[in-house]
């Protein structure tokens, strides 16, 4: 069984406030870190500027950093709603 606690597609905000959507999970079961450190495809800064276009950071990969927190359905309209609607 593989457990990952941000599923494929969850939106996210960052500890650095980027927000962006999950695109993949580490399947590596050796490393008790994989779950939370999934590829994040960064939608906008920090600013809550959508970007041109997403950007992906690999979590795992990075020593700092990580997902503060899903983000909630008003928020993902708010923010995503007109350039990404099946995101909301």
């Amino acid at each position: 069984v593989a457990l990952a606690f941000y599923p494929l597609g969850a939106v996210v905000e960052l500890t650095d406030g980027r927000v962006g959507v999950v695109a993949a999970n580490h399947p590596d079961r050796l490393n008790p870190r994989a779950p939370g450190r999934p590829v994040i495809a960064v939608l906008a800064d920090a600013d809550g500027a959508l970007l041109p276009r997403p950007e992906h950071l690999d979590l795992s990969a990075s020593a700092r950093g990580g997902v503060l927190r899903t983000l909630p359905a008003d928020r993902r309209r708010e923010l995503l709603g007109g350039r990404y609607p099946d995101l909301v």
